[in-house]
């Protein structure tokens, strides 16, 4: 359905609206982003700027137009002039922070990010974010609080259980990532990728029969979609299982 209504988008000829105000050009702005003609939201959104410069989502949507088109730098000026113009607008800071994160700014990523914290203490992806640059910096009991606050926060965030089972597992805390995992699927069936790595942290664990039957689940799921080279390489997880000769993966 997604595709089908991205291709009726792609199709439309977007027309510059005649006597159009700022609300509207901002929508038609945000309808070309998505309908990824980025020349015609630029203009839609410049429109807006000329009227309003510090029209706030007119330069988060010039941003994203910067984005998609991968100029990072430009995309991160147009956030500092948002952020001049609503200074208390966590969400701006945490989209900085990822434009930094990029730029292998981490520093100024994790500056941001806080600054986001503080500004709203429940904004959960500002601890997700927080928690995979810890990460990437090598403080991982860090970042397994800050996974932790996010789920605090939100025991729906699917992606906080994901990477916090991830970092788990790498630790070698398999029962502790057995368990995200397992919330992780509980909230989002559809992960397959999450049983076959449940179903290997449960091996490391001498949980051979869970294993092997997480495995089996994967293989089905997989077939059943028509991805044959993720079920050869599940079928290939859970055969060695069964010879109880899975090492070092």
């Amino acid at each position: 359905m997604y595709k089908i209504i991205l291709g009726v988008l792609l199709a439309m000829s977007f027309v510059l609206p005649v006597n159009a105000g700022k609300e509207e050009n901002l929508h038609y702005g945000n309808q070309a982003i998505f309908a990824r003609d980025y020349e015609q939201a630029h203009r839609y959104f410049n429109m807006v700027l000329e009227e309003d410069p510090a029209n706030v989502e007119a330069l988060c949507g010039m941003a994203s137009i910067a984005e998609h088109k991968r100029d990072i730098r430009t995309a991160l000026k147009f956030y500092n002039y948002a952020i001049m113009y609503d200074k208390k607008n966590p969400r701006l800071y945490n989209e900085r922070a990822l434009l930094k994160q990029k730029l292998k700014d981490l520093d100024g990523a994790l500056a941001d990010l806080e600054k986001a914290s503080i500004l709203r203490p429940t904004y959960t992806k500002t601890y997700l974010n927080i928690a995979v640059i810890k990460e990437i910096l090598g403080n991982d009991a860090e970042a397994l609080e800050n996974y932790a606050v996010a789920i605090q926060y939100d025991p729906y965030f699917t992606d906080a259980y994901h990477k916090k089972a991830l970092l788990e597992n790498r630790l070698g805390l398999y029962r502790q990532a057995i368990d995200d995992y397992q919330q992780t699927l509980n909230l989002d069936d559809d992960r397959i990728d999450v049983y076959l790595k449940m179903a290997i942290a449960e091996y490391k664990l001498g949980q051979r029969n869970a294993a092997m039957d997480h495995a089996q689940v994967a293989m089905y799921k997989y077939k059943s979609l028509g991805q044959m080279a993720d079920f050869n390489y599940a079928k290939d997880i859970y055969e060695r299982m069964k010879r109880n000769t899975l090492q070092n993966i």
